[in-house]
């Protein structure tokens, strides 16, 4: 993956969610890395130039609103939030976390 190439990251616990995300993005073009932990996602070293992350919001480990806070304390990227047990609390700081300055929009 060049630096000019656009990703976009799945993070999910279950294996059926990610290869599902994945074959539905790369059937639209996109190139896809997919990460069964949050774990493995932090480890890696991004090398492309635009992304996303679609990122589970319970998994085992670290939950998805602990990786928002880590990433965008580091980068800025877009987060897809996807769970299968929302509730509005979650959805609340989720959207109050990692806000851009007012300058950005």
């Amino acid at each position: 993956m060049g630096p000019g190439n656009e990703a976009v990251y799945v993070v999910d616990d279950d294996r059926t969610v990610r290869e599902a995300l994945s074959a539905l993005l790369q059937a639209n073009g996109k190139e896809v890395r997919m990460f069964n932990s949050e774990t493995e996602f932090l480890s890696i070293e991004r090398k492309d130039g635009a992304a996303c992350l679609i990122l589970d919001l319970k998994m085992p480990g670290m939950n998805g609103l602990e990786v928002q806070r880590f990433v965008s304390e580091r980068v800025l990227i877009p987060i897809i939030f996807i769970t299968g047990s929302g509730d509005i609390s979650s959805t609340v700081k989720a959207m109050r976390c990692c806000r851009l300055p007012h300058e950005a929009y």
